[in-house]
């Protein structure tokens, strides 16, 4: 198996894919809250791309939810599958979503639930009314248009 500092483990309790660093000893599951010890999972796919990991968990958790995985999602240009790739570098919660929010607008010009649908869909986890709340409340995201947003800066 090859070596790296990143990796994909699956959540023992909801089954959701999520990468890790591992280095750390424990984790939490990103969709139902679970501690994990890193010690007790499988490790997926290792890499010491970051990049590289986002993809392989947009995979497997497509392949765990029996999405089909076709040419059109896992293109490297695919706007919604560079978003996820980007925003999985951010270091917290709000920091993931302003990357997100910036790449959506630099890839879509603007952007709606039904663009957050996709990036759940390929995600795995999260919900698109959610992300719409927490994209209201940040000061770098406003809405042109009832429903339609777009970062301040890009």
């Amino acid at each position: 198996m090859t070596r790296g500092r990143y990796g994909v483990v699956v959540c023992t309790k909801c089954r959701n894919a999520k990468g890790v660093d591992l280095v750390n000893k424990n984790t939490r599951c990103t969709r139902c809250g679970k501690q994990l010890s890193l010690k007790r999972l499988r490790v997926y796919y290792r890499s010491d791309s970051q990049a590289e990991i986002a993809d392989k968990v947009g995979v497997l958790n497509a392949r765990l939810r029996n999405v089909e995985i076709t040419e059109q999602n896992v293109t490297d240009n695919d706007p919604y599958i560079i978003a996820v790739k980007e925003s999985s570098l951010g270091s917290n919660e709000r920091e993931r979503l302003l990357i997100l929010a910036r790449v959506l607008t630099r890839e879509l010009g603007t952007f709606e639930r039904s663009d957050l649908e996709r990036i759940v869909e390929i995600q795995g986890t999260g919900d698109p009314d959610e992300m719409m709340e927490l994209f209201n409340k940040l000061d770098e995201v406003y809405q042109p248009q009832r429903n339609v947003f777009r970062a301040v800066d890009i």
